[in-house]
């Protein structure tokens, strides 16, 4: 299902359940990702470029044999997550939720600490994460995402790949037991 939103005067053509076999993404989609995000100063270009070529999400979700993504679904009236993605196997379907924020700030400063830009994406998934525990029976039924979860794990996708301080790689290891991973947006590049 494909429906058109506006942002900033332009038309952004949005891609909801989008279903495709997973598959990592060729040499020639990681070009033009490069390519993108060297010209990016903000997410927007980036959320469009990843909704029309979802397989960058596939090395992130278990194996399986059908991902669906979902382009800026709406949770209730205040909530709406960049990505949703599933992926089906034998064992059912997986869950994970995507935020992305810009390519030009940093998730952690120096000390370790939290950028306000990382502070805010941590509250939106909270936010969104909680809307899914209280409204769990209307997301699976209304909105047809079969078997989510309020504790779906979350890719926070952030800034550029930098060197990490030991400070930094605690910090990062200390969010993975929220069931929150923080990716540079170079992460998803990788091969």
């Amino acid at each position: 299902m494909r429906r058109g939103g506006k942002t900033g005067g332009e038309v952004v053509e949005r891609i909801l359940g989008r279903t495709v076999t997973p598959r990592l993404p060729t040499s020639t989609e990681r070009d033009e990702l490069r390519d993108i995000l060297a010209d990016a100063k903000n997410e927007k270009p980036l959320q469009n470029y990843l909704a029309r070529h979802p397989s960058f999400f596939t090395r992130f979700l278990p194996p399986g044999s059908r991902m669906t993504t979902y382009d800026r679904p709406r949770l209730g009236s205040e909530h709406i997550p960049d990505f949703l993605a599933s992926v089906q196997n034998s064992q059912g379907l997986h869950w994970a939720g995507v935020e992305l924020e810009s390519p030009t700030v940093r998730a952690l400063k120096r000390s370790g600490d939290m950028t306000a830009a990382l502070g805010h994406s941590i509250g939106q998934v909270s936010d969104w994460r909680k809307w899914l525990r209280d409204n769990i029976a209307y997301a699976r039924s209304e909105l047809k995402l079969t078997g989510i979860s309020g504790d779906a794990r979350v890719w926070i996708v952030i800034g550029r790949r930098t060197q990490m301080n030991e400070k930094q790689v605690k910090r990062y290891e200390s969010l993975k037991q929220l069931n929150v991973e923080i990716l540079s947006f170079d992460r998803l590049l990788d091969v």
